[in-house]
């Protein structure tokens, strides 16, 4: 894929199961509909599945405004307080 292959062809390539592939897709769908932020699985799901351009993807996670990892989750927490 980092070769510029799309997902079949590259598993096509390998000619053998490629670990994460299925649970990238099932791990970016459960986040979706849990509305939980997952920068990295997201940006996996879209080269994988959307047609994404790698570069692109490394260059967004990259780029992206440094928080604590748990800033959400704790946000969250404090506000049921």
């Amino acid at each position: 894929i980092g070769q510029g292959q799309t997902l079949d062809e590259a598993i096509e390539s390998i000619g053998m199961v490629v670990e994460g592939v299925k649970t990238t897709k099932s791990t970016y769908e459960l986040a979706k509909k849990n509305h939980v932020i997952m920068p990295i699985t997201r940006e996996i799901y879209g080269v994988l599945y959307e047609g994404k351009d790698v570069r692109n993807s490394v260059i967004n996670l990259m780029l992206r405004d440094k928080k604590h990892e748990m800033e959400d989750v704790i946000k969250e927490q404090i506000s049921e307080w």
